[in-house]
């Protein structure tokens, strides 16, 4: 029989049985997939539909009834006539489009447009955040254009939809919200698509800077492949070297996290010890641009000096490199799966990459992932991760005597080597992919126009997995019910009953237990709700969790009990019942909801997952060594939205009594948090010895706080105090803060990166400064905010709402207003300081210079006027001269203030250029000079600035970084 003939048979067969409903199920979910896999594997073509409602006419089709007509390439609508008009038709009508869009909360339906599903680093890199979407929920299709090198071992949780040409491909594409473009000459098919269209948004996932790859005589090509990163406003790329190229084209892009998959790309084993090292390195001679013929110059020079190496390559087949001579001993494994590749790289002794430049440097970051160092070129977006002489060797991209040089004091030196391989993975640790994939589709909701929730203005943000949670939930329970119903257990418990009656024993009820769990989840289910805002999931997840887990612990106990396994004999019934399946099942969603609401997974907080961590506040309890009515919100907010959640927590000064109850406390973890360090040691008088005395004081009693049991926890804002006065002091005790504590938190990566030398990167904990959105009270109304300040409507207003310190630069900041061109029409724009002056001379200095354009209001502002002010601005401007993080960057982006801030320690985590604020390079007053022009010119494009604004705050909101607290007080709690 036919495999079609089956499927008929077991429908006709479904439709005639008692269990109808049930079998079409699997024949939906099961058979049908695997039809669509038989297809590609070479049997009978069979059409695929997208939805499967009866009558409804289909358009998708198999690899194999694609490949038998489709011979078109996108790059042919370049050559059609009237094409350039029509593009510019594209450019304009898309402009319209996005201006209009309606505010959503919803999921958007996003698919990918792939030019070939083949083996590639691109393509996998698709495959992986289409897989990571669906499991968060999104409905995420992928489109191939054609079926040439089509491999269907790639892994796909959805599958591919091919059509017959691109005129089919245009007419029958998939309904989507956002449609992303992911090689350059797709975005050309994106274009066509929507100009014929225009419902959806379109996106570029820029994984290359695809012009490099084209022949350089070819300028008409390079310069189509150019203008598509101008093609749309929503590129978006994982590097930040790609970012400055597409910039450097006058296109917009936003950055995202990159991801390797942490838990497949692990050390396996120790590298091989064979006589000679292997040198792993991927070789594609057909690929330009990769350093394959570098690689066969290295290699060569490096054996004609040596015998003590091999070298191991992957990527190619053996047809591929049999026209190359190579003159080293070469073991060629060809196009390896991506479940082999863990066990080649961490049998190499090293990998050797050799590309002019990487986009990403993905088999780089997937050998560090295993543990083995490399020998890689220094360009392009490998150097976000990858540091000469910490984790690997480098040279200049073609230089071959260097490279040789590089891999020869490699292969000279084990011990070395093991000093690079003990970083490798610890620098890749936070390409995570949960978290690429929960940034990647903030991006996609924030450009889709996800701005405000449902009627009431709250929001709407639902969690896909606590969503997954509850639905896995009800299906254990519904297995619970099935065991106690089924006639296994009845017989058995009645053939216990007798048996113990018998012999005279009191008759229990075994399953009592297990019964009253599942009524309080009855109940508990009954007042929660699936559909949940994020905090209400948030609020309703420990009950439920608790829940689950004594149903977990109660079931299992059943199925070992005397009436299972008496009603196992009687029935002759020993086979599984199916119930492991749903605790299985259940363990799967479970762990993927603590890693997302804990944020303990794996690269989030460079912890190694695998470790069960419980969150009970009553085991801990928590001492912020700050006043509770600390002028700085930073110090309360959070503290107190953990005392909300049940958290013992209190604020205190006084060191000794604090001392003492950590002393005397029984069977609590005791955790002391410390922020700036400086007001507790530096002399009010600027005496040096005075300080240095205090200093030692205060180590002192870290140090005897630790001998009493306290974990301390240390938030280290900045690098150095802003005070310049006692900077001496500063810089000799730097160093030894770190030490003192159990754990350090910083605001951002780069304050991760610099701190780490200090501290070790197992201490370090990125949780970002909270939103204050809504703090200070609701937004005002620009006209309002101004007709109030007396400022006029017409203007452009940039300013600084915060303390006016020298530390802020801004003299430099005035100097760098005042170099703005002049605009041909309109009012000048204005420049307003505001906030309480420090020191009364640097205040005058500054009352010196205003004027007609600039205003310095050098009083504090008070708390119920911040919304006033800063209503009234249409950019905030920043020019530090040494910061890491900022709260008066991130107060003005919470009430969806564009941010102008230089491009230095963490101001990248909480301004995005073009899209929250404009990053410019730090102290270069011209280029601020420029920063403050774009903002001006993008005026236009305020109201979308302050969407990304609010979608920045929502993923940053107090609840959701408490959450990280209650994260990192939780490991402490259980170390």
């Amino acid at each position: 029989m036919g495999k079609g003939s089956l499927l008929e048979a077991l429908s006709r067969q479904a439709s005639a049985s008692r269990g109808a409903a049930a079998l079409k199920r699997v024949l939906a979910n099961v058979l049908i997939p695997l039809q669509h896999r038989w297809a590609h594997r070479g049997g009978p073509p069979r059409r695929l539909r997208a939805t499967r409602r009866p009558g409804e006419e289909t358009h998708y089709l198999s690899a194999d009834e694609a490949g038998a007509t489709y011979h078109e390439s996108f790059s042919e609508l370049l050559f059609h006539r009237g094409f350039a008009e029509r593009i510019e038709a594209y450019t304009a009508r898309l402009n319209a489009f996005l201006e209009a869009r309606p505010e959503r909360f919803e999921l958007p339906r996003v698919t990918f447009l792939l030019n070939r599903l083949q083996r590639s680093g691109g393509v996998l890199s698709v495959a992986q955040l289409l897989n990571d979407l669906v499991l968060m929920g999104v409905n995420a299709k992928l489109v191939v254009h054609s079926p040439r090198g089509y491999d269907a071992r790639i892994p796909l949780l959805t599958p591919p939809i091919f059509f017959k040409n691109r005129e089919d491909l245009l007419e029958h594409f998939p309904e989507s919200d956002i449609v992303v473009g992911t090689f350059w000459n797709t975005m050309y098919a994106v274009a066509e698509l929507f100009l014929r269209r225009e419902n959806f948004v379109p996106a570029y996932f820029v994984q290359d800077f695809e012009a490099d790859f084209l022949p350089e005589p070819d300028r008409a090509m390079r310069a189509w492949c150019l203008r598509t990163y101008t093609l749309t406003p929503y590129c978006f790329a994982k590097t930040p070297w790609l970012c400055e190229r597409v910039h450097e084209t006058g296109g917009s892009i936003t950055e995202v996290p990159p991801a390797v998959d942490l838990d497949l790309f692990r050390p396996r084993g120790a590298a091989s010890s064979g006589e000679r090292k292997r040198i792993l390195a991927m070789l594609r001679p057909g690929t330009p641009r990769r350093g394959f013929d570098t690689a066969m110059a290295v290699f060569e020079r490096l054996a004609a000096a040596r015998d003590d190496f091999e070298v191991h390559s992957f990527g190619s087949s053996n047809e591929e490199l049999a026209g190359h001579a190579m003159h080293f001993p070469c073991v060629n494994h060809g196009p390896v799966p991506n479940h082999r590749l863990p066990w080649l790289y961490s049998q190499a002794y090293c990998f050797a990459e050799f590309s002019e430049f990487h986009g990403f440097g993905r088999t780089i970051a997937e050998s560090f992932a295993c543990g083995t160092p490399a020998v890689v070129t220094e360009s392009g977006g490998a150097d976000s991760f990858c540091t000469d002489g910490v984790n690997c060797l480098t040279a200049k991209p073609g230089d071959v005597d260097a490279l040789a040089r590089q891999l020869g004091k490699l292969l000279d030196e084990p011990g070395f080597r093991g000093q690079l391989a003990a970083q490798c993975r610890e620098s890749v640790r936070h390409f995570n992919r949960k978290r690429s994939a929960r940034e990647t589709l903030a991006f996609f909701q924030s450009i889709w126009g996800q701005a405000r929730g449902p009627e009431d203005g709250g929001e709407r943000s639902l969690s896909p997995f606590y969503d997954q949670l509850l639905r896995n939930a009800d299906a254990v329970m519904r297995a619970y019910e099935g065991l106690l119903a089924s006639w296994r257990w009845r017989a058995g418990s009645r053939a216990v009953r007798l048996a113990k009656r018998l012999l005279r024993r009191p008759v229990g009820n075994p399953d009592a237990r297990l019964r009253q769990v599942m009524l309080r989840y009855a109940a508990w289910r009954e007042h929660g709700d699936a559909d949940v805002a994020l905090e209400g999931a948030a609020a309703h997840t420990r009950q439920m969790q608790r829940l689950m887990e004594e149903t977990l612990h109660r079931g299992r106990a059943l199925r070992a009990s005397p009436p299972w396994r008496a009603g196992a004999l009687l029935t002759l019934r020993r086979g599984r019942s199916g119930i492991e399946t749903h605790i299985e099942r259940f363990a799967q969603a479970h762990g993927a909801w603590r890693e997302e609401w804990n944020r303990l997974g794996r690269g989030v907080n460079g912890l190694d997952g695998g470790s069960r961590i419980e969150l009970d506040p009553e085991r801990s309890h928590v001492t912020h060594f700050v006043q509770a009515t600390s002028r700085n919100p930073y110090y309360t907010m959070i503290p107190l939205e953990l005392q909300r959640r049940g958290w013992q927590l209190d604020f205190t000064t006084d060191r000794q009594r604090l001392l003492e109850r950590v002393r005397h406390s029984k069977g609590l973890c005791e955790i002391v948090h410390f922020h700036q360090l400086d007001p507790l040691y530096h002399s009010k008088t600027a005496d040096m010895e005075e300080t240095r005395r205090r200093a030692q004081e205060l180590a002192a009693f870290l140090q005897a706080l630790r001998s009493a049991g306290a974990k301390l926890v240390l938030t280290q804002h900045n690098p150095l105090p802003h005070d310049p006065g006692l900077r001496e002091v500063d810089r000799e005790i730097a160093a030894q803060w770190p030490g003192l504590f159990d754990r350090v938190v910083v605001l951002g990566e780069r304050a991760r990166e610099e701190l780490a030398p200090l501290a070790g990167v197992g201490k370090i904990r990125v949780i970002h400064h909270p939103a204050y959105a809504g703090y200070y009270g609701p937004a005002v109304p620009r006209l309002a905010a101004r007709e109030r300040l007396g400022i006029e409507p017409d203007r452009f207003v940039f300013g600084n709402l915060g303390e006016l310190k020298p530390y802020k630069g801004l003299e430099f900041l005035i100097d760098a207003f005042k170099r703005m061109p002049p605009r041909a029409a309109g009012p000048k724009p204005l420049l307003i300081l505001c906030g309480n002056p420090g020191d009364p001379e640097f205040a005058d200095s500054l009352l010196s210079r205003a004027g007609d354009d600039l205003t310095i209001h050098a009083e504090e502002v008070p708390e119920h006027e911040i919304p006033v002010w800063l209503g009234a601005m249409d950019a905030e401007v920043f020019a530090f001269r040494s910061i890491w993080a900022s709260s008066s960057v991130v107060l003005a982006t919470s009430y969806g203030v564009p941010a102008i801030v230089p491009d230095t320690g963490c101001m990248p985590d909480y301004v995005s250029d073009g899209d929250t604020g404009f990053l410019y390079r730090h102290g270069d007053a011209d280029d601020l000079s420029a920063a403050m022009s774009r903002a001006q010119d993008s005026s236009a494009g305020a109201a979308r600035m302050r969407g990304l604004c609010e979608v920045r705050n929502r993923r940053r909101s107090v609840e959701r970084i408490a959450t990280d607290f209650e994260a990192l007080y939780g490991e402490l709690a259980v170390e």
